[in-house]
């Protein structure tokens, strides 16, 4: 069973969000807390999911997520143990522009502003800001040449292959 959730993102162009995601071809989770997000969580056991984000679309109030919630998750929902969600996002530390979805989580206290969670998030390098913007237009071709990427790789696949570095 699937429900749409609104994430609460801006951005110039909320269409970049989803195009990443489905460029990227892989559901995002979701799951309790942050768990997924929280390195001593993460490390000490079974992170369970919520659901899984299946499908975004870019609305005029946002970007919405269309989530297949798991039975525990559909069931602590329907009992209001959980009410609320928030978005983990990837943004770009000078301007704040979010640049990807990372996944959800089932919250009691949510944070709208998402501050407190992506203040301990790794930002994203001011490397892979849209050319129209200045980063260096060969700093990109050096990136690309660096992991290996076909040489006309998009900024999404860098930030792929960036990401795969932080662990």
């Amino acid at each position: 069973m699937g429900a749409l959730m609104p994430c609460h993102i801006r951005r110039a162009d909320p269409a970049g969000v989803v195009q990443d995601f489905q460029a990227r071809a892989l559901d995002l989770v979701v799951d309790f807390e942050h768990q997924n997000d929280t390195p001593a969580a993460r490390l000490s056991g079974p992170v369970p999911a919520a659901g899984w984000i299946k499908a975004l679309q870019a609305r005029a109030d946002g970007i919405w997520g269309l989530v297949h919630w798991t039975a525990k998750a559909a069931e602590m929902i329907a009992a209001k143990e959980y009410r609320y969600r928030s978005c983990v996002i990837m943004h770009m530390p000078d301007n704040g522009e979010i640049m990807r979805l990372k996944g959800a989580s089932l919250v009691h206290n949510p944070n709208f502003l998402l501050t407190a969670l992506n203040a301990q998030e790794a930002q994203m390098p001011p490397v892979l800001a849209p050319a129209d913007q200045s980063a260096p237009k060969d700093l990109l071709q050096k990136l690309i040449a660096f992991f290996g990427l076909p040489a006309d790789a998009t900024i999404s696949q860098v930030m792929d292959a960036l990401a795969t570095m932080r662990y």
